[in-house]
């Protein structure tokens, strides 16, 4: 009887612990939807997921197992900071049997890498191979265009490997899947009503829209019988849906032009952390809204103006715009300006900034694009891989420094100019100071801006430049220096990393002082040069 006592005590406290553990797990997920948590965030969370209980992970990976692509992402988000091997060896059986986003897999490859635990061969490869899979896809989809080719390689994967190739896409590309949905139909007609299937689970208005965009590329009725039935669906529950079908009985004699693709140009980021961004939207046969933002990776949006320009001004303003000597632009996709803009607009509202109202305009412009990139850029086009294996060394990071305008990203700072002060006051000190002195007190001006540019809240917009400064790199065919950008961005996450034992931080402040100095000489030698002139 006191046995069967013990064991129900334990179950009891067994069963508190796993609802306190969920409970933070829904506090943790419900925060990381509503606005972008940093690494510091997640970090903390999983000490109070292990202070709850030493073995919370069991409940963790119940929950893993159970949850969407979304709760996956934030739950990897919390278990890559944990150590030891468990949720290595979890994570290692949860790839090779079940179903999930390429994007997850390429997370959890990013996890692993970042152990000491062997993971089982060919697991990283597979891993990439889907990754590279929907990359292929993507790109097909961007032309409008699927290549019979890419479409077979799909159909050679493994119903599991298809179920998450496609959700993936289902969730970043929106209604544009249906031509790859589309192409499905043309090689395996099998295939295709599974993936329209996989749609109408959805059952909302953006699953609505794929449909109909698939019905308008193929004309199957079957489609026609699924989309009216969602249609009915909707509306009961005082949703809107039109049938493309139906527009097609009651055609006009006078079709409505398309309007032609937007474009979209960001600017190279400045020393000062600003950058430009110009997006050019079709509203009309004859008008286009060009919204003009302003962001600082560290503020987010400074400033967003919209102004109304007729289609053939437009020409004018994009020649002007690429010809201008001062600042560089690069054009790139829609959804990438998108993501640039959100993720500004995110920073304001964390630091209860007001964002000019302009932004619900360019919000209503911009809606199909919302939220389809879920990732900078750049790591869509270096693998997690080849920047574990890129050069991190001393003489690799002097290169990088001297080349980029990295090094001047500390000078422009408002640290700087105090650090200078400082400096300054000892360099022109009338007190007769020995040399040896004047460096040591020097050093330690030096050693406290490495402290106070280098914390735990500025990292963040660091690395995030790194990032940008990589893709920059990346479409200007540097890409051995991109990849040697992310692997420095990526230090840090190192666990128990300070700026004193990071080699980049130090030859920032150090390159830093060293302009300094040469500044300092240079004036000396002018005014020296002066006198004697008189």
């Amino acid at each position: 009887m006191a046995g069967n006592k013990k064991s129900t005590e334990k179950d009891t406290q067994k069963s508190s612990s796993s609802r306190e553990i969920n409970d933070l797990l829904d506090a943790i997920i419900q925060e990381a939807q509503a606005s972008q948590q940093y690494d510091a965030y997640f970090v903390t969370k999983a000490q109070e997921l292990l202070d709850l209980d030493a073995e919370c992970f069991q409940v963790i990976a119940k929950r893993f197992q159970k949850s969407g692509p979304h709760e996956r992402e934030i739950l990897l988000q919390v278990i890559r900071n944990f150590k030891g091997f468990e949720h290595i060896e979890y994570l290692q059986e949860f790839v090779k049997n079940e179903s999930f986003l390429p994007r997850t897999g390429m997370a959890i490859l990013d996890l692993f890498n970042r152990s000491d635990v062997m993971v089982e061969s060919g697991l990283a490869g597979r891993l990439m191979d889907l990754d590279h899979m929907v990359q292929r896809i993507k790109q097909n989809i961007a032309m409008d265009n699927m290549d019979t080719g890419v479409v077979q390689d799909y159909l050679k994967q493994g119903s599991k490997e298809q179920h998450g190739i496609l959700l993936q896409l289902i969730d970043e590309n929106g209604k544009d899947v249906a031509v790859f949905i589309a192409g499905l139909f043309r090689e395996d007609a099998k295939a295709g009503d599974r993936a329209v299937k996989m749609v109408a689970k959805h059952q909302d208005a953006n699953a609505f829209a794929m449909l109909d965009e698939v019905y308008k590329r193929t004309a199957k009725k079957d489609i026609a019988k699924v989309l009216r039935k969602m249609g009915h669906a909707l509306k009961q529950k005082g949703i809107e849906v039109e049938f493309s079908e139906k527009k097609t009985e009651q055609s006009a004699v006078f079709q409505t032009a398309s309007l032609p693709k937007g474009r979209t140009f960001i600017s190279k980021v400045d020393a000062e952390g600003y950058r430009l961004i110009f997006m050019l939207k079709p509203v009309s046969t004859y008008e286009v809204k060009i919204f003009n933002i302003m962001m600082n990776f560290s503020q987010g949006i400074h400033d967003i103006e919209v102004i109304n320009a007729l289609r053939k001004e437009t020409h004018k303003f994009i020649d002007k715009l690429l010809s201008d000597k001062k600042t560089e632009f690069m054009e790139v996709e829609e959804q990438l300006g998108a993501y640039l803009v959100q993720e500004a607009c995110t920073i304001s509202q964390q630091q209860g900034a007001i964002v000019s109202a302009n932004i619900e305009q360019w919000k209503s412009c911009y809606s199909e694009v919302l939220n389809t990139q879920k990732q900078p850029e750049i790591f869509n086009c270096i693998s997690a891989d080849s920047i574990g294996e890129a050069d991190r060394s001393a003489e690799k990071i002097d290169t990088l420094l001297a080349g980029t305008d990295i090094g001047f990203w500390f000078v422009v700072s408002k640290d700087a100019r105090e650090s200078w002060e400082k400096m300054r006051g000892i360099l022109e000190s009338e007190i007769e100071i020995p040399e040896a002195q004047k460096q040591e007190r020097i050093k330690e001006i030096q050693d406290a801006a490495l402290k106070k540019y280098f914390t735990a809240e500025n990292m963040m917009p660091v690395r995030r430049r790194l990032e940008e400064t990589a893709y920059y790199l990346y479409c200007k065919d540097q890409q051995d220096n991109a990849r040697t950008v992310l692997a420095l961005a990526a230090t840090f996450d190192e666990a128990d990393s300070t700026p004193e034992d990071n080699v980049f931080c130090v030859k920032v402040i150090e390159r830093a002082f060293s302009f300094f100095d040469e500044a300092y000489q240079s004036q000396q030698k002018q005014q020296q040069m002066a006198a004697n002139n008189k």
